[in-house]
């Protein structure tokens, strides 16, 4: 899988570098914890790039909220 855009990276000024990785990568035990990072996409202006470069790499491999979108998201956008 390729690294996302330079552009998409997050820096210590973007809201996205402030939260912890349990967010960006949620696992059933933790519960529904999507909420709060699916929020702070909506707020980094590079959600748009940050979305393009997920739906762009294989279903199968890309785990975790990009760019706004779940991977259940992606999965069912491909269908």
């Amino acid at each position: 899988m390729a690294a996302p855009p330079s552009s998409t990276r997050t820096t210590s000024r973007q809201p996205a570098a402030a939260t912890t990785r349990e967010k960006w990568f949620p696992t059933r035990e933790a519960g529904d914890t999507t909420r709060e990072a699916l929020a702070i996409c909506g707020t980094c202006p590079h959600e748009h790039a940050c979305r393009a470069w997920a739906h762009a790499q294989p279903t199968s491999t890309l785990y975790g909220i990009w760019g706004g979108t779940t991977h259940a998201d992606r999965k069912h956008d491909r269908k």
